[in-house]
């Protein structure tokens, strides 16, 4: 993802997946420990496809039981 002006990780977020709420899943797949840092224009984010976030949202929710 190439990122515009004014882009925030909700934002992207909304855009490519549908929903603001997965904007942390950007931030971990870039190594980004500071989600509130303004992004530059021109950034390219890498994104997990949209086919595998349900097996990382599952995946995640296994863990959490152990």
């Amino acid at each position: 993802y190439n990122v515009d002006n004014n882009d925030w990780f909700d934002n992207i977020s909304a855009k490519y997946y549908g929903t603001p709420y997965l904007w942390w899943l950007i931030a971990l797949m870039n190594n980004i420990t500071n989600p509130f840092e303004e992004l530059d224009p021109g950034m390219q984010l890498k994104m997990l496809k949209k086919d595998y976030i349900y097996i990382v949202i599952k995946e995640m929710t296994e863990i959490s039981r152990l």
